[in-house]
This record gives C-alpha cells, sequence and structure tokens, in this order.
C-alpha cells in the first residue's frame, strides 16, 4: 500500500493534521520500523559544522530521534542530541501552475514533554512547519501498544513551547500575537481559522 506510506507522503499527512488538534493514526503495519526514501539535504551537528549528502527517512517518530546520514566519505547515523539541524528537499507539485518545485523540510533540535517513542529521550528533532518570531512544529508520539501514532503542533515564541490544537488556538495566538495588533485581531475569522494557523504566523512574522 505504497500510497500510505508515510513519508513518501510527507506534506500531505502534514497538511491533514493541521486540521486536528490531537489525533491517533492507525498505521499500515510494518510503517513505524521501515526505512523510506532518500532525499538530498544536510545536518548541522552540535559543533557547528555543516555536512552535505543524502538523508534517509525512517518514519515520523524515528525521524525525530535520529536521521542516516549518506556521503561518499560516509554513512552514520546522528541521534538528536549530536544535531542541532537537519534538512531535506522534495519535489511537490505546485496545484495551480502544475510544475514540481522543490521544497525544503527542516528539523531542529528541541526539549518537549514526552518522549516520541516509549523510554525514549525528551531531546527531539521536531519538523519545522513555520519559522520566525512565532514558530510551528509538527511532533508525532508512537505508541506501540496498538500501532498508533498521535500528532501534536508546537508552537514556540522566545524558547517557549506549547502544545497548541482546536480549543486553545484562539487564546494562544491572540496572547502572542499581542504585539502585532493587525495579525492578532484577525485570529478565527474566515480564512484565520485553525485549519490555516501556518498562514496566520507566516503573516504575523512578515509584519
Amino acid at each position: 500500500m505504497k500510497s500510505m506510506m508515510i513519508h513518501t507522503t510527507l506534506l500531505t499527512v502534514i497538511s491533514a493534521c493541521l486540521f486536528m488538534s490531537m489525533t491517533c493514526v492507525k498505521l499500515p503495519e510494518g510503517v513505524v520500523k521501515s526505512e523510506g526514501k532518500i532525499y538530498e539535504g544536510f545536518v548541522v551537528t552540535t559543533i557547528g559544522d555543516t555536512l552535505h549528502g543524502k538523508l534517509q527517512m525512517l518514519s515520523p517518530t524515528q525521524n525525530q530521534i535520529k536521521i542516516k546520514f549518506i556521503s561518499k566519505e560516509t554513512e552514520r547515523i546522528f541521534k538528536a542530541k549530536e544535531l542541532q539541524t537537519y534538512s531535506f528537499h522534495v519535489l511537490t507539485k505546485n496545484r495551480k501552475t502544475k510544475k514540481e518545485v522543490s521544497t525544503w523540510i527542516n528539523y531542529t533540535k528541541k526539549k518537549v514533554e514526552r518522549p516520541p517513542v516509549p523510554f525514549g529521550s525528551t531531546e527531539v528533532l521536531l519538523q519545522q512547519l513555520v519559522g520566525g518570531q512565532i514558530s510551528l512544529y509538527n511532533y508525532y508520539i508512537e505508541n506501540r501498544t496498538d500501532n498508533t501514532m498521535e500528532h501534536l503542533i508546537y508552537i514556540e515564541k522566545e524558547g517557549i513551547l506549547e502544545v497548541v490544537n482546536k480549543s486553545n488556538y484562539k487564546k494562544t495566538l491572540k496572547l502572542l500575537m499581542n504585539d502585532k495588533p493587525k495579525a492578532s485581531e484577525k485570529v478565527g475569522t474566515k480564512g484565520y481559522t485553525f485549519k490555516f494557523i501556518e498562514q496566520s504566523i507566516s503573516e504575523y512574522n512578515n509584519l
């Protein structure tokens, strides 16, 4: 069931998950442990070295814990504690022009409350949806007992991470955006509901 493989439809999963506050997704058998596609990208280590090569995806949760790096010189696994960030680009089709465009997917190290896998570290690499004065991240938590995956969305300002969902997004965004009334007053209105939270934050960051 290739069409159901999460790491080959990454951007579709991201968009779909933004409609939900907290969801458990049933995974196809083998997805959690299977290796996925390889993309061109780079890693930035904790000592500031930038290494360019190919990155092999593992699974939505495992990608937050470690990444497989491949180059002409080496092939190794980098754990979250060894990296600041990693990025790779994928080709997606523009809905309007129908042309393929290159899109960068970025992961940044953060400290969270709950580990993505049982007994794992809470120092993880979060997938960044929006970066700037306010940032937005995807986070997945694996439940191995029933083969489901919980999806959370984190919002960050001034280094403080908190979960944002359908229930609290209005209060949260209005508070975080109170220094820019032009953005905060739109929160919850048409085109600025939870479904469009990425757009709302990007617009705030650009003011």
